[in-house]
């Protein structure tokens, strides 16, 4: 009986999975396109000032990748990973095509490397290989947390380290499908391997400060993760 209720869970969930992907891959990632594309606050010239703001407060520093590859998980169509210095950018972003085709200030060319696919399809080429990554604003648009969780693991080196950060949703929507709380994120990252190093809820003060806002948007605010591997 065991067997029977775990095979219908699975295909249960298999289900829901691909029910989130029809709805992200027609609906959400047409409406984040054209977001990148008509977005006035993208071409305000604030973007990396904010994002300076923002790593700082995180406790990332300009120099810490050095020499390091750095995986930019979602990276959109500016590159927030253009903010360390003398580091390898790989950008994964599904609409990184579409991106540098129809976004006039889009800058996903100064990567090293972009890959133009849903973080949850594996990428073979990247397995092992990179020190850092970073996701901002992101895994709560995507439509399996699971997958991704599990791929990122993959892709970094022993010892590599990552963060996370996005917002918190008590209800979903067509663009932020994943209903993601703190307690279910902890709990897939410890079952997939990683050491949850520190977390926290919210904006940091000085980022709080200048904006007024815990979160990117959405929901009450934002979580943040500091794991490594």
């Amino acid at each position: 009986m065991k067997k029977i209720l775990d095979a219908l869970f699975k295909r249960e969930k298999q289900k829901n999975v691909s029910a989130l992907c029809q709805t992200w891959s027609e609906v959400g990632q047409q409406k984040e396109l054209e977001y990148h594309i008509t977005s006035e606050w993208r071409r305000s010239g604030d973007f990396m000032p904010q994002t300076r703001i923002l790593f700082e407060g995180f406790g990332f520093m300009p120099c810490h990748f050095s020499g390091k590859t750095i995986l930019d998980v979602g990276a959109g169509s500016q590159l927030r990973t253009l903010y360390f210095e003398n580091a390898e950018i790989i950008a994964l972003e599904p609409l990184g095509k579409e991106f540098i085709k129809k976004v006039d200030n889009q800058n996903l060319d100064k990567a090293s490397k972009l890959i133009s696919e849903p973080a949850e399809k594996f990428i073979a080429e990247i397995e092992g290989k990179i020190d850092f990554v970073i996701s901002i604003n992101v895994l709560d648009h995507c439509y399996n947390f699971d997958q991704i969780v599990n791929n990122i693991y993959l892709y970094m080196k022993n010892k590599a380290t990552a963060f996370f950060s996005f917002d918190s949703h008590e209800t979903t929507d067509e663009c932020h499908p994943l209903y993601l709380q703190l307690d279910n994120c902890l709990k897939i990252f410890e079952q997939t391997g990683f050491y949850v190093e520190r977390y926290s809820t919210g904006m940091p003060d000085n980022f709080f400060e200048k904006y007024k806002t815990h979160t990117y948007g959405h929901g009450e605010h934002c979580l943040n993760f500091w794991l490594s591997k």
